[in-house]
């Protein structure tokens, strides 16, 4: 999917089940009490809410490890938001670095075209998926 094709799709379903969306909302305090959660705002004040999806990434923003730019030119390097499809590589194996949904996406993505694909993590934390 594309950027704008996602983000109809997240207003559309937004539109569909009548959600009640905020947007430019930064949230400066959240806490639980008796099953509920507390979300406080500046913009609008304090939210109640029985359940809180927290997701967070750096989607517009490239991180690369530090060393990175240590590499030689001939080593190319892709970040995440410029990958399209296996065919753009060279033949051989490649290294993906980093565990967040997209590096995973790119490795299983290269993996199902028969590449040989490493995948470099750090010990990083997920909240429990239920």
């Amino acid at each position: 999917m594309t950027h704008h094709e996602f983000v109809a799709y997240l207003e559309g379903y937004a539109e569909r089940h009548r959600l009640p969306v905020s947007t430019q909302t930064p949230v400066q305090e959240l806490t639980r009490d008796d099953g509920i959660f507390r979300v406080t705002t500046a913009a609008r004040g304090v939210l109640l809410a029985r359940n809180v999806v927290i997701a967070t990434g750096d989607q517009n923003r490239q991180v690369r490890p530090p060393g990175s730019a240590d590499l030689p030119a001939a080593v190319r390097q892709v970040d995440s938001s410029a990958y399209r499809n296996p065919a753009e590589f060279e033949n051989g194996a490649v290294l993906v670095v980093g565990s967040g949904q997209s590096g995973g996406q790119i490795a299983e993505d290269l993996a199902v075209a028969g590449r040989a694909v490493f995948l470099a993590t750090s010990r990083n934390g997920r909240w429990v998926r239920r």
